[in-house]
């Protein structure tokens, strides 16, 4: 029974030293004060134009720039590439 509670008190002090330097971490971390809101949409932005290109650059792999094989390679798209 002893063993048992050394275990759950060994348990809980690793939780509460990983809660606390988590904390520690986040809370108390030394970054840049110009870091601010509008850094963070600007990055959003960024992340969000990348994922973009690169889906767009996937697509436009199976896209045909002619009149008459446009809507077919759209409808291929649609139906049979992944994530399309």
């Amino acid at each position: 029974m002893a063993r048992d509670t050394f275990l759950v008190r060994e348990n809980l002090n690793y939780l509460d030293a990983t809660y606390r330097g988590t904390k520690r971490f986040i809370l108390d971390y030394p970054a840049s004060p110009n870091l601010g809101i509008m850094w963070n949409f600007g990055f959003a932005a960024f992340v969000f134009l990348l994922i973009q290109l690169v889906t767009g650059f996937m697509l436009s792999m199976h896209y045909v720039a002619h009149a008459d094989m446009a809507f077919v390679s759209v409808e291929l798209i649609m139906r049979d590439v992944n994530h399309g």
